[in-house]
């Protein structure tokens, strides 16, 4: 009987031991699922908070039809370009009807950080409508109540009198940049990487963080620098319009580097400037006004647009240097906005809407119009654009 009994209590003891084991895998595998569930879910967290963009700029070609957008990836993962959906008014674009191009990359699936990647749709069924019903415009009595030169980066800068005022880029107001003591007479204004530059009193160049804390007077140089007009700025240099006469080069630091352009050949009287793939300078001689473009070291001037196609330009912008396609944008006639692509060759006029009192225009995504009559303008194509990225990242967009 003894035996009988430790036998029975063996084989429960073996049975238990058995139940014991097959629920332990049981929860042992459970666990399993759930922590790897956990860690893809957490992996897939943090992979999206690395992704970031920027619309560098969106372009519509009415005569090919071909509607070009760029954006770059900002963020510090590479994605798939294939998993890119397009919708125009609401509508899905076919996958036959787009390309994808990395600029400056030799993939052609995998969009790297840091590189821009141009999507071009053919037939997007869209029209380019140079209407003020297609603007935002805002009073001048509440916002801008002088406005003049204008810069875009992250936000749009424009000169206010002797302040600045601030817009997000769907035009909204934000705040009014003023400085009693080291903004005087502003005329010029540059929005580059964390700062903005102002050129005041037509003597020496102040450097403001974007918030508008003043942080120094980067370019005062009276011996090198006598009448300072007008100036562009890159990753490398200031480039200065000195006395409507020659162009002067300065480093970053606010140091003297060269006359990179003398008056003399191509130069005789310029009146702005705006660097981009190269040099673009509005100039004045014998009577007239012409569009030269240099290279970025000075050389290789020559005529771009002649007078016939403008008169009394006085502000120039150029589309972005990532970009394969560019165009030039000039206040012409204080008046109208002439577009011209990169050849010289016109392509369109925006005046509708825009008063007789046009000081400054910028690209970024769309145009932006200074205008003493009417405010800040915003030119739109009248159409919202979505971009849905690899793992869902989606950008609006309103053309």
């Amino acid at each position: 009987m003894g035996f009988s009994v430790s036998a029975t209590m063996a084989v429960f003891f073996a049975a238990f031991l058995l139940f014991f084991l097959m629920i332990y895998e049981a929860v042992d595998d459970s666990y399993q699922i759930i922590s790897d569930d956990l860690d893809t879910k957490y992996n897939t967290v943090y992979e999206n908070t690395q992704i970031d963009f920027e619309l560098i700029e969106i372009s519509f070609d009415k005569e090919a039809d071909v509607l070009s957008i760029r954006v770059k990836n900002t963020g510090s993962i590479s994605l798939d370009i294939n998993e890119t959906e397009i919708l125009i008014g609401g509508t899905m674009i076919s996958s036959d009807n787009v390309t994808a191009r990395p600029i400056g990359s030799t993939s052609s699936k995998y969009w790297h950080p840091n590189v821009v990647v141009e999507l071009n749709i053919s037939s997007p069924n869209i029209s380019y409508v140079s209407s003020i019903a297609d603007r935002k415009a805002f009073d001048t009595d509440t916002n801008l109540d002088s406005p003049g030169n204008l810069s875009v980066s992250d936000q749009v800068f424009v000169i206010d009198g002797t302040a600045v005022d601030v817009f997000d880029l769907d035009c909204t107001y934000k705040r009014t940049i003023s400085d009693s003591v080291n903004l005087i007479s502003p005329s010029d204004i540059k929005a580059q990487g964390d700062y903005v530059y102002l050129l005041d009193q037509y003597s020496h160049i102040d450097r403001f963080s974007k918030s508008g804390t003043w942080v120094d007077r980067i370019v005062d140089d009276p011996t090198n620098l006598t009448n300072p007009r007008a100036f562009a700025v890159d990753s490398d240099y200031f480039y200065i319009v000195d006395n409507n006469d020659h162009i002067d080069r300065f480093s970053l630091a606010g140091a003297f580097v060269d006359v990179l352009i003398a008056n003399g050949g191509e130069l005789s009287a310029p009146q702005d400037i705006y660097v981009s793939d190269g040099i673009y300078i509005i100039d004045y001689s014998g009577g007239s006004y012409h569009i030269d473009r240099y290279d970025l070291d000075g050389t290789g001037g020559a005529q771009l647009i002649g007078s016939a196609q403008i008169a009394n330009p006085r502000d120039i912008s150029v589309s972005d240097t990532d970009l394969s396609v560019r165009h030039i944008y000039i206040t012409n006639n204080t008046q109208e906005i002439s577009v011209f692509d990169s050849h010289g060759d016109p392509v369109e006029t925006i005046d509708t809407g825009l008063s007789a009192s046009v000081r400054g225009v910028d690209v970024t995504g769309r145009i932006f119009v200074s205008d003493e009559s009417n405010g800040l303008i915003c030119e739109y194509l009248g159409m919202s654009v979505k971009l849905v990225l690899d793992r869902g990242y989606a950008i609006m967009v309103q053309l």
